[in-house]
């Protein structure tokens, strides 16, 4: 059979969508958080609230005998699932049971439609097998994928080999086409809408490129019509559905999360329908795995989920947008689609009688900058969110906690019984004054940095000078950090210390930048700061990996990579610090604070601290997910951990890196809990006067002014930025 290659025609990057969430009425009048949105009080300024609804039933799970299907399938007697669907308004599964394909329907009912097939349609050794499809016409469409990566190193004889393939067999058993696909290409899914027209969306693994292509289901052989897929290439998914005549478009993007688009293959035009973001859906459901889904005519969704393993008992769910009649709880932050804050959010709905969790959500495509300052306005008007995760507003914390907007949470944790010494110091001490506190951290986003012994000559952990005065000695090309550009680079020598390394007096409210450690600053993050022209050059540092145990580097193994701590830099030494980027606080003009302690109380409490992959910070959790990571490598195991990084052109680049027994010694777990028992916080108050460092030194790093010109700058900027505090 020939190779059939497919080529875009087009493609478009980047399409922002059509449409604005808060543009109809009634019950369909929240559609989520849109990217592109030019006035995001649409999203700030709503005092209706819907979220999606979720309800579900149970399918497939007896056989027509009454035995639970997992068993009758181990018996063979269900026989093997090969496709569940919706068909004419009703939902049914395909299986093959011996030779024979039948379907079977919910009520438990069942018919032949097919005999005698032969096997090479309905299983593999080497893979998953063949999907199938019902068309309305009553022929079947077939599919499969490779059995190899092309490019990747292989034993596999190229004999062995076998590349993705696409069939259609009529009613009859008569096989109408096979099609093998180019290698590298594969049909990574098959819809057919109302109006009969069939659709293929092919991913080119090699190009990392989709084409959605429509099939000519009048043609004797395989013949497609290509189309163009306008989607960026920072896509990880996509799925297709019926919404009657046009296409539903289920996208994943991994920093904007799920979405639902109507999709006009003829116009090549793409409409928003459903943006999960600024919802507290999760559209991830542990072990099960998304078989189809279709929009309904009262504007709601349908989603087939099977159990991963045997692809046969599943359930049916059904999703609608609805007011929420629960006392809101409005959540603000710019979380990207965050899982684990829907997740939890989603949990807390599910489990609370009286609050219903409300996530704000600035949206991938939106101005985070603009939310910021919509929300600083409205807490200084008495207004705005419930909750805040602060991150986004990181040069408005300062002010706020100086004029009262955040509530003291200290009486309600004595109030609910919530101990400090249950949890690492970093989750209270964001924003504490003494007894008070304004902000808790109920999720480890700990950092740090290394670098190489040989730059420092020393295995000493350094302070600021020595840092600054090791890398100008250095006499080769390099960078500090990849990606991290010379902005960057002035904000990690500077963004630990509290006083900026003396140059700034609080007390007094007077500063002074003309020193000769800020003049070496400027010159070491000029010489070292990454960008595109230094892609090849060798990088002397790296983040601190504090997210695992197993990727945590303890002294002897850094020992032998000759490896030095050298960050975060704080005014009396060098710890991991906690990013504020998590830290939730409550405002203090909210009408619901005790509804509000109660979501944050359930962050911290066991069941969402057991719920997250990483770390926990409520020390009990800490070890029993340590405990667990000890686990993965009992009696001689192996852990594998995949890692992915979206580059800035789209493409994705995979490693995996493989841990032992030897990787979690009991001497390294100790060290483990003492970097995060002393990990801190960044200060809060400089972030205003780094804003103006960083602005400023960019006319250094570009040469345009000298670093005393700069230098002066900033420091009259500094002092009336301080004059204006007072």
């Amino acid at each position: 059979m020939k190779k059939i290659h497919y080529m875009l025609i087009l493609f478009l990057w980047g399409i922002l969508l059509a449409g604005c969430a808060g543009g109809e009425s009634g019950e369909t009048g929240w559609r989520g958080v849109q990217a592109g949105m030019d006035n995001l009080e649409a999203i700030t300024e709503r005092t209706e609230y819907y979220d999606i609804i979720s309800e579900s039933e149970d399918i497939f799970h007896l056989d027509p005998g009454g035995e639970k299907l997992s068993t009758a399938l181990g018996q063979g007697g269900a026989g093997t699932p090969l496709g569940t669907q919706f068909y004419q308004q009703e939902l049914i599964q395909l299986r093959v049971r011996n030779s024979d394909i039948y379907l079977y329907r919910t009520d438990g009912s069942s018919q032949v439609l097919l005999e005698d097939v032969p096997a090479g349609y309905t299983s593999f050794s080497f893979a998953r097998g063949w999907s199938w499809y019902l068309g309305l016409e009553g022929d079947f469409y077939c599919w499969h994928a490779a059995n190899y990566s092309p490019g990747s190193s292989s034993s596999m004889a190229e004999a062995n080999k076998k590349d993705a393939a696409f069939a259609k067999i009529s009613a009859s058993g008569e096989v109408i086409y096979h099609e093998t696909l180019e290698p590298g290409v594969f049909v990574e899914d098959f819809c057919q809408l109302s109006d009969g027209r069939c659709y293929l969306l092919l991913q080119d693994k090699a190009e990392q490129t989709r084409t959605l292509a429509e099939l000519d289901t009048a043609a004797e052989g395989f013949a497609v019509t290509e189309k163009v897929q306008m989607r960026s290439p920072v896509l990880w998914s996509q799925s297709l559905g019926e919404a009657g005549s046009m296409l539903a478009v289920l996208n994943y993007f991994p920093l904007s999360g799920w979405e639902i688009t109507k999709l006009d293959p003829a116009e090549g035009t793409e409409t928003s329908f459903l943006s999960f973001t600024g919802t507290s859906y999760r559209m991830l459901k542990s072990g099960m795995t998304m078989q189809d889904f279709r929009l309904l005519e009262d504007g709601g969704v349908e989603v087939i989920w099977l159990d991963s393993s045997s692809r046969a008992a599943g359930s049916l769910e059904r999703l609608r947008m609805a007011r929420v009649e629960k006392t809101p709880i409005v959540v603000r932050g710019n979380f990207q689609s965050d899982i684990w804050i829907t997740g939890l959010a989603a949990s807390f709905n599910q489990q609370n009688d009286e609050y219903h969790i409300i996530i704000e959500d600035c949206g991938a495509g939106n101005d985070p900058e603009d939310f910021a300052r919509l929300t600083s306005i409205q807490l200084a008007s008495g207004k705005g969110p419930d909750i805040i995760q602060t991150g986004f507003l990181e040069d408005y914390i300062a002010g706020m906690l100086e004029k009262g907007m955040l509530e003291d949470l200290g009486p309600y944790m004595e109030q609910s019984g919530t101990r400090e010494e249950d949890y690492f110091p970093f989750v209270f001490d964001a924003w504490r004054d003494g007894s008070h506190i304004y902000g808790v951290n109920p999720r480890m986003s700990v950092t740090g940095y290394q670098m190489e012994e040989g730059v420092l000559g020393s295995r000493e952990e350094p302070d600021i000078g020595t840092l600054v005065d090791a890398l100008l000695a250095w006499e080769e090309d390099a960078v500090f950090l990849n990606g991290v550009d010379s902005q960057g680079l002035l904000e990690i020598f500077l963004k630990g210390t509290d006083t900026l390394w003396g140059m700034v007096d609080w007390e007094e409210g007077s500063c002074d930048f003309s020193g000769e450690l800020f003049a070496k600053m400027l010159e070491a993050a000029r010489q070292y700061g990454y960008d595109k022209r230094k892609s090849q050059l060798p990088v002397l540092a790296e983040e601190r990996s504090l997210f695992g145990i197993f990727s945590f580097d303890s002294a002897a193994e850094r020992e032998s990579e000759g490896k030095v701590v050298c960050g975060v830099l704080f005014d009396d030494g060098c710890y991991g610090a906690q990013k504020f980027t998590q830290t939730m606080a409550v405002n203090a003009n909210s009408s619901h604070k005790e509804g509000a302690w109660e979501f944050l109380s359930f962050m911290l409490g066991e069941e969402a601290q057991s719920a997250g992959s990483g770390p926990p910070v409520r020390k009990s959790s800490f070890e029993a997910w340590l405990e667990k990571e000890k686990g993965r490598v009992k009696d001689g195991r192996k852990a594998g951990s995949t890692i992915q990084v979206i580059m800035p052109n789209g493409t994705v680049t995979t490693s995996v890196v493989t841990f032992t027994q030897e990787d979690i010694t009991g001497e390294k777990v100790e060290e483990y809990r003492k970097v995060l028992e002393e990990a801190r916080p960044y200060p809060v108050r400089t972030a205003p006067i780094l804003d103006i460092i960083l602005e400023e030194s960019a006319d250094y790093f570009n040469g345009s002014k000298s670093a005393e010109t700069v230098s002066e700058i900033i420091t009259n900027r500094v002092q009336l930025y301080l004059a204006h505090r007072k």
